[in-house]
């Protein structure tokens, strides 16, 4: 890490983006979890569904056209305060 930032770190185009990608929220099946949590908790299928349905998008992208999308089709997502509940 310090030799990149010490090779493109005065760069203004430049950056590095950091991501846990090996934790116990990232690894968890998403239609598994809506299956579980619609027969476990009824009352909440749905705001979770609604959460959870569709892929989220993270759209990376340059001064220039080029545009770079990673979707996020498996786990929950860190900071969210129905993860806990979902997970569990």
């Amino acid at each position: 890490m310090r030799t990149l930032w010490d090779d493109f770190g005065d760069e203004e185009s430049w950056g590095i983006l950091l991501v846990d990608v090996h934790n116990a929220f990232n690894a968890i099946n998403r239609k598994g979890m809506l299956w579980n949590i619609h027969h476990s908790w009824a009352c909440g299928s749905c705001f979770a569904f609604n959460c959870y349905c569709h892929f989220k998008m993270l759209v990376l992208g340059s001064s220039g056209n080029d545009i770079t999308v990673i979707l996020s089709c498996k786990g929950v997502a860190q900071g969210d305060p129905l993860a806990m509940i979902l997970y569990g």
